[in-house]
């Protein structure tokens, strides 16, 4: 099938500038496939996308089930202040893990991200290798940004499977 990496990356950024285009939470969760991803909304709607949706594919699908989706907001050039508000943290969660999606193959081989997902004021992110899975939960509501959140995920994957 071929690494996904690149493009599943650059769709979870996609996705992370609508939801900080958006007032309220948009996204509770991104399910990421072989070869497309399900972006989960409030209500338990689900549309499933393919990796290679352009920006304009991924406004037209969301606004076709969520009523007055406002425009994309691309990834700025400096950190928001802090403190931020769960739904900063969360576009920050979604917008990082798209940025460094497709270093995870490099701390395992075949390590991806399986999905992450928001429960309230905490994001869980699952990476797999498709022998194992570890879960990493981030509070939402501390009002800071995540900073080495890839290393303590390979770390963490490391230490599951006897590495450090």
């Amino acid at each position: 099938m071929g690494d996904n990496s690149g493009v599943a990356g650059r769709a979870i950024v996609q996705v992370a500038a609508l939801e900080r285009g958006q007032a309220d939470d948009l996204v509770t969760a991104i399910n990421v496939g072989r070869t497309t991803f399900t972006v989960m909304l409030p209500g338990d709607r689900l549309l499933r996308l393919p990796y290679d949706i352009s920006a304009d594919e991924l406004f037209a699908a969301l606004s076709s089930i969520v009523a007055g989706l406002a425009a994309e907001v691309p990834t700025p050039d400096h950190f928001p202040s802090e403190p931020l508000t769960c739904h900063q943290k969360w576009t920050e969660l979604l917008d990082d893990i798209g940025g460094w999606h497709q270093m995870l193959n490099g701390v395992s081989p075949g390590l991806r991200l399986a999905s992450i997902r928001r429960t309230d004021a905490v994001a869980d992110i699952t990476v797999t290798d498709d022998h194992r899975r570890t879960t990493t939960t981030i509070p939402l509501d501390d009002g800071h940004l995540v900073v080495g959140l890839n290393d303590d995920i390979a770390t963490r994957f490391g230490t599951l499977s006897g590495h450090t």
